[in-house]
């Protein structure tokens, strides 16, 4: 088993192969057993690693290619929505497409969150400059404390 030297063309079919029975959901051991058993491919384990391992390299090439094409794909018809929405004079289909395109491309400002004390009450802060030094590393001791005994 796996003295002999795979051609480049079978190593190509053999990923192929591979990606394809990684789409199906199998895994590393059923790969294993039909790379020897139905395929006669007659290589060991680790070399069915290697072929996983350039299966995965495709899912993610073709993850960053489709991204890329999908978000291209979605611009442009958003482009042609916008366009027969303003000809027709739809300003407001014109409008949420021109939103939808701007939450795509991350042109929408970020939402202003404001905090709050408890039951949405104003947050209670102390002016403690007028703490002396002693004073102050106490504050700091109860602190470490509560924030030791808290989860």
């Amino acid at each position: 088993m796996g003295e002999k030297v795979s051609t480049r063309a079978e190593v190509i079919r053999r990923v192929t192969e591979v990606h394809e029975l990684l789409l199906k959901g199998a895994r590393r051991e059923q790969i294993v057993r039909l790379a020897n058993d139905k395929y006669q491919w007659d290589v060991l384990p680790r070399q069915i690693d290697h072929y996983i391992a350039k299966a995965r390299g495709r899912f993610e090439e073709e993850a960053r290619v489709k991204r890329e094409a999908e978000l291209g794909k979605a611009i442009g018809r958003l482009d042609g929505l916008f366009l027969r929405s303003s000809t027709a004079g739809h300003n407001r289909d014109a409008l949420a497409v021109q939103k939808e395109l701007n939450e795509l491309l991350g042109l929408k400002a970020p939402t202003r969150l404001e905090m709050s004390g408890p039951e949405g009450g104003p947050i209670i802060t102390r002016d403690l400059s007028a703490l002396s030094d002693e004073e102050l590393e106490r504050f700091e001791a109860i602190l470490t404390k509560l924030e030791q005994a808290t989860p």
